[in-house]
Order: structure tokens, then C-alpha cells, then sequence
């Protein structure tokens, strides 16, 4: 890569992990690659503590967020100066102060998630001294986004809501290939849920499923189904099929009619809606799951807190047309706007 060139900063190697945001980050990655691009993070992987450790409760209990350490932020800050770029691009949010001190307002920041609101829903679900430090938290961040928004040129989100928060923001949605021009009419009644169970906002969302969900469904007639990664760790529960971890997800899509969304946590985009649809499967959803979704998509989810007295029904009742909604989603379409902003920064710093 030349000096004139793109340096994408990330919070852990992109290519060793399946997560949404590491997805992301590698999507950003390839599309840039015409002007030139390297993708740096941190040479300890972020030093994430162990997962099951009791340090590691106490974090995700007390401080869900990121924690911006000073040693990391020096350790980028040192190598991005060794690489000398002319445009830097901070996938992580982690990271802005370091794209900033290297390259004043030439900096392009992407938001996956926002952590303002994602620690506000975070908050809601604690009591005591857990509620208050996760608030704490979650109001840092929020200060954090709207100093920081105003000293970088661009900003680009993964949420349609997010975008439309955030001060000048360009809607990015992550990319998901349609494979059906529309919804498939249920053959019989089966709701299926696929995520990655190795994040902790899809483990309450299992818990939602199982506790509250799960019996309606049941005395409806219907079968559930889970998969994803990570979903041989779930505890087992009458009721429910677990398929693992799927090789692809076409072998999850066929088996299910529905898919269910009972996400209560986290932030941004659930990519996980909107590629049901691109297989033709309309989704039962919470309105947390559609917060980030543009309103073209919702007539084709049932939106409830609950699932409702007749899920069957509230399906039939579901647009079933052409989803023109899914075309900004379509992977040429993610390309083709990572290069458009890449060539505004560009433009912009001339």
C-alpha cells in the first residue's frame, strides 16, 4: 500500500472470526482494495479476556462496553504512523481518537453499532449498581459519538435508524444475496431461529425464545428449530431441534417456515432478518430486531413483542410481493457505495 493510500483500523484480526463486524470489516476491505487499503489491528488480538472467566462476567455485567486502554490506543497509534496513510477508515469505533491524531478531519468512521444505545437497552436489563454503571457507560460513549462526529468527515452506519441519529451519516447496510423474489407461502409449521450464540445478546434472545416464546408456538402447532455458531453449547430444551452449526445457511432456510427474531439486546442491523427474506421466509420479529431495518422491509415481518394468537394468520396477512426493499442490501450494491465514499473523503481532502 502506498502512503496515498487506506489504512482500515479493527479491533482483532477480521479473518480469524465469523462475527457480524468482522464480516464487515472484511467486506470493507475487499471493496476497497482499488485505492489501495491495509487492515491494521491490534498485534494481541485486543487481549479479550477469556470467555467463561469470572473477569469476563463481571465486564459483561458491570461494563458491556468497550474500554478504551491507553497502551492499545498507543500500540495503533504507533504502528498506523509506521504505515503513514493519507485516508484512514476506523471500523471500531475503538479506535477513532488514533484516526483522528494521524489524520485530522480525513477520516472515514463506520459504525457497525452504536454503543450510546446499545449500553442504553443493555442498562434497561440490569438493577442496582450493575444499571448504574452500564448507564454510566452508555452516556460516555454517547458524548463520545457527538464530540467526535464533528472533527471527521465521514460517517457511515449498518442501522437505517442509526443513520438517520447520527449527524450526516450515510445508511451502509450490510450486504445479503437475494435468492428469493419474494415470500414463500408456509408448507407446514415450522420456526426456525439462526444466530451466532457465541454473542451474548443471541443467548438472551434464546432465553426469550425458550422462557416466553416457545410455549405459544407449541400450543400453536408449531416445531422450532436453532442453529448457528455455537449453538451446540445451548442447553437442550423440549421442544426444540438444534441443528448446530450449518455450513451453509441454505440447509437451515429449508428447513424451516418462519424464522423467529426474539432479540431484546444489542445494536444495529440484524443481518439475520433481512437474509430470511432474501430466502423467501417471512420473520417474526421484535421491534428491537426491526429498529435498523428501512421501512421497506417491515410490511413483510410480523413486528411483536409477543408472538401472537395465531401466527399463521398474521403471516397470510404479510405482503407477499416482490421484496424491492432488499436491493440496497444486494453486494454490489455495499461495493459500489464503499467506493462512492471513498472517493468523497478523497475528493473532500484535495
Amino acid at each position: 500500500m502506498t502512503s496515498d493510500g487506506f489504512v482500515l483500523l479493527y479491533g482483532a484480526d477480521p479473518t480469524a472470526r465469523s462475527d457480524g463486524g468482522s464480516v464487515r470489516a472484511r467486506m470493507l476491505h475487499q471493496a476497497l482494495e482499488p485505492f489501495g487499503v491495509t487492515t491494521l489491528f491490534p498485534a494481541s488480538g485486543g487481549a479479550l479476556l477469556p470467555v467463561g472467566s469470572r473477569r469476563k462476567a463481571l465486564k459483561q455485567r458491570y461494563a458491556p462496553l468497550p474500554v478504551r486502554r491507553k497502551a492499545l490506543l498507543g500500540e495503533m497509534a504507533a504502528r498506523l504512523a509506521q504505515l503513514g496513510p493519507r485516508y484512514v477508515l476506523s471500523a471500531s469505533h475503538l479506535f477513532t481518537p488514533v484516526a483522528l491524531s494521524h489524520a485530522g478531519p480525513d477520516v472515514w468512521v463506520d459504525h457497525f453499532d452504536r454503543w450510546g444505545p446499545f449500553g442504553r437497552r443493555e442498562a434497561d436489563a440490569r438493577r442496582g449498581a450493575a444499571r448504574a454503571a452500564v448507564l454510566a457507560q452508555a452516556r460516555l460513549w454517547e458524548r463520545r459519538e457527538r464530540r467526535e462526529r464533528a472533527r471527521y468527515r465521514i460517517a457511515t452506519t449498518a442501522s437505517f435508524a442509526d443513520a438517520q441519529a447520527l449527524s450526516e451519516a450515510v445508511w451502509l447496510p450490510n450486504p445479503v444475496r437475494q435468492v428469493a423474489a419474494g415470500l414463500r407461502p408456509p408448507e407446514g409449521r415450522r420456526a426456525g431461529f439462526l444466530a451466532n450464540f457465541a454473542y451474548w445478546p443471541n443467548r438472551d434472545a434464546y432465553s426469550l425464545l425458550v422462557t416466553t416464546w416457545l410455549p405459544v408456538l407449541r400450543r400453536q402447532g408449531w416445531d422450532v428449530v436453532v442453529a448457528g455458531y455455537d449453538a451446540e453449547s445451548l442447553d437442550p430444551v423440549d421442544g426444540v431441534r438444534n441443528m448446530g452449526t450449518v455450513e451453509d445457511v441454505a440447509d437451515f432456510y429449508g428447513q424451516v417456515d418462519v424464522t423467529l427474531a426474539p432479540v431484546r439486546l444489542g445494536g444495529g442491523m440484524k443481518v439475520k432478518v433481512v437474509e430470511s427474506l432474501a430466502h423467501g421466509r417471512p420473520a417474526l420479529v421484535t421491534p428491537h430486531a426491526a429498529d435498523g431495518l428501512p421501512p421497506s422491509l417491515l410490511p413483510h415481518l410480523v413486528i411483536a413483542s409477543d408472538p401472537p394468537a395465531d401466527l399463521e394468520r398474521a403471516i397470510a396477512s404479510l405482503d407477499p410481493g416482490t421484496t424491492e426493499g432488499l436491493r440496497p442490501f444486494q453486494p454490489e450494491q455495499f461495493e459500489e457505495g464503499v467506493r462512492v465514499m471513498a472517493a468523497r473523503l478523497m475528493e473532500a481532502a484535495r
